[in-house]
């Protein structure tokens, strides 16, 4: 295990984050890897349970491990301009979200359960083919945008 709570990566041209992460034990601030060329986070992200701040933004990621759910303290979430085809449901349990976002990818499908997590008080969403909340949602307050999708979660799941 290291000592170090915080790990800034942006801007490295890094290519690839290894298993090894998991090694951090204690990370608790951040975890920053964006502007980077990686492809896929490595599900052993996902035992860093201290984390409050992930930072995933301007990568090539086409996908997010479910495993990510692990992250129980978790604050923030900023996985814009990748190529994300989904937000994997089970981030929906990640209670403690306030920042969320993901802009600037090709979701077309917002889980409605992520509606359900009351203390997000930034959502960005824009930039992407949205179908569900609907393409209009850009231009929507966040809490108007998280009441829509807690109520699809309570009509349809």
């Amino acid at each position: 295990a290291t000592s170090v709570t915080a790990l800034n990566l942006d801007g490295n041209n890094i290519t690839a984050l290894p298993n090894a992460i998991d090694q951090f034990t204690l990370l608790q601030e951040l975890l920053s890897i964006c502007d980077n060329m990686i492809s896929e986070i490595p599900a052993s992200v996902g035992t860093l349970v201290r984390l409050q701040a992930l930072r995933l933004s301007g990568n090539h990621l086409s996908a997010i491990p479910v495993e990510l759910c692990g992250l129980v303290e978790l604050r923030q979430l900023s996985l814009d301009h990748n190529k994300l085809l989904e937000i994997p449901e089970p981030l929906a349990a990640l209670t403690n979200l306030e920042t969320f976002t993901f802009s600037d990818n090709l979701i077309k499908f917002v889980y409605p359960g992520f509606g359900l997590i009351s203390s997000i008080t930034q959502l960005a969403l824009d930039n992407n083919p949205l179908l569900v909340p609907g393409p209009d949602t850009k231009d929507r307050p966040t809490a108007e945008v998280l009441d829509y999708l807690g109520r699809l979660m309570v009509v349809h799941f």
